[in-house]
């Protein structure tokens, strides 16, 4: 009965698609219609599934045509897709809940919901959950879980009232201290039992329990993605930029084997977002993994060249291109030129909105000093890296030109920041003002070093050649001591 109610709305839908001139959408919900008048399920739902990844993935930057998929989509679940869920794949099921629950945040493009929508959304990934759990099927459950925290996340996020509120309501005294960020407003809110971001936290706990319990290989790609798409969330709203960082790239992967897609939109904000962390961890500093992830890179550079509609992202894609080269001079430069707008940026992101306060501007004064630190820093690694592993010592007047450090001092430090942090390894003389460098952490080059690089090993091939033909000669004439070039250069500095 419930599938004829199905497949009765499915023709109602096609008919008015074909009268709004939606050929394309209209015959593939008649593919639908027919598979499941003869029972095969999945045919079907492998269809609605990928009709719902190409229309509601759109955002209004993508078409101008009106997306009917997306304004019907908890229609669709309640008539078409609940009648059927029984019968198809959970994880199928999974990735069309993902995908309707949040139709209307891709919709927006603004990553906010209203309430109504929220509470639609919510309704329907809680009803997934009772479903799933009725099917044993554990993995969809927890799956399920994923989307339902990353809900309660987004919606912590897009709505201070509430947070406010909540917390004046637990936490009265917390909730009246002068000046409280909306950071720090969620930060004590988490603590609180049975709050969005408590509830988030604890059903991302119980999933990653479960999935660790597993064996990797028998772990669902979409439940590592939901997972890490959560985590991402969970660690924006607690400003774990470390984690963010490395998140984003497993979360990446995982979509990709999951079959899954994000809007042009939530891959720029992800890009956006990623190199802002970058830049304000306390740990990174080598940005070449976001330099060759493609995803990112490119939809980044993509947000940089639409400047008017994105004008605060222009800046993150010339300015993480300069520090990854080490070029401190354009660097700076940059930021004197465009101070209001990255300031803005990137205090805005780790404290939010409102006036700072004093311990905050203190704070702010230290984390532009330690990006500043680590455009530096990446010069000193281009300065190893275009000398030749057999010139590994190096004068402090050689570090302090390059990297544009004006104090004896402060090269010093400098280079003890890049010990400490395991990004070289070697030996300082401060009498001779050298230091003598063994090691360097491996980076992911670009095209135009591994360039350069394949020009320095010909070279140095070359010089061995030369200088092997003159031992040989040399040999005939009498003993040769003379020892030729080192032919791992570079090889302890790259990968």
């Amino acid at each position: 009965m419930q599938q004829e109610k199905a497949e009765a709305y499915l023709l109602e839908m096609v008919s008015l698609l074909q009268s709004q001139g939606e050929a394309v959408i209209s015959s593939q919900l008649e593919i639908i219609v027919r598979e499941l008048s003869v029972r095969h399920y999945h045919e079907a739902s492998a269809v609605l599934l990928q009709l719902l990844l190409t229309e509601l993935t759109q955002t209004a930057a993508d078409t101008d045509r009106y997306n009917f998929i997306r304004a019907h989509a908890f229609e669709i679940h309640q008539n078409l897709i609940l009648s059927i869920r029984a019968d198809i794949s959970p994880i199928v099921y999974v990735k069309m809940v993902d995908l309707i629950a949040f139709a209307q945040l891709h919709a927006a493009g603004a990553g906010a919901f209203d309430d109504a929508t929220y509470q639609k959304a919510l309704g329907l990934v809680e009803s997934a959950q009772r479903s799933l759990s009725g099917q044993g099927s554990l993995q969809g459950r927890h799956a399920a879980q994923c989307i339902h925290a990353h809900l309660l996340l987004e919606h912590t996020m897009h709505d201070e009232a509430a947070v406010f509120a909540a917390l004046r309501a637990h936490q009265p005294a917390a909730a009246s201290t002068p000046q409280l960020t909306f950071q720090e407003a969620v930060r004590l809110l988490s603590a609180v039992p049975g709050s969005p971001p408590h509830q988030a936290r604890k059903l991302l706990e119980d999933t990653e329990q479960f999935a660790n319990s597993l064996q990797l290989h028998d772990v669902e790609a979409v439940l590592l993605y939901l997972l890490s798409k959560a985590r991402g969330k969970d660690y924006e709203l607690r400003r774990q930029y470390t984690l963010y960082y490395q998140n984003s790239f497993d979360m990446l992967n995982c979509m990709k084997k999951a079959e899954m897609q994000l809007t042009a939109v939530e891959r720029q904000q992800l890009a956006y977002k990623t190199i802002l962390c970058a830049f304000l961890s306390d740990s990174i500093f080598n940005f070449g993994k976001f330099m060759q992830c493609e995803e990112l890179h490119d939809a980044l550079q993509a947000a940089a060249a639409r400047h008017a509609a994105a004008p605060n992202m222009g800046w993150a894609m010339q300015w993480v291109q300069q520090c990854s080269e080490g070029e401190v001079d354009a660097f700076e430069a940059y930021f004197a030129q465009h101070r209001a707008v990255i300031e803005e940026a990137i205090v805005s992101f780790a404290f939010g909105g409102g006036a700072r306060t004093e311990l905050q501007a203190q704070q702010c004064e230290e984390i532009f000093a330690s990006i500043f630190k680590k455009v530096r820093l990446m010069a000193l690694l281009h300065l190893i890296f275009y000398t030749p592993i057999h010139k590994c010592v190096f004068t402090f007047q050689q570090i302090a030109e390059r990297c544009r450090i004006r104090e004896s001092d402060e090269v010093e430090l400098l280079l003890l920041t890049a010990m400490a942090q395991g990004i070289v390894r070697g030996s300082m003389d401060g009498l001779t003002q050298t230091v003598t460098l063994s090691w360097v952490e491996p980076r992911l080059l670009g095209h135009r070093e591994v360039r350069e690089l394949g020009g320095a090993y010909a070279q140095l091939a070359h010089a061995h050649r030369g200088r092997a033909r003159a031992g040989a000669r040399s040999h005939l004439r009498g003993p040769c001591t003379a020892a030729g070039p080192d032919l791992n250069m570079h090889t302890r500095i790259t990968k």
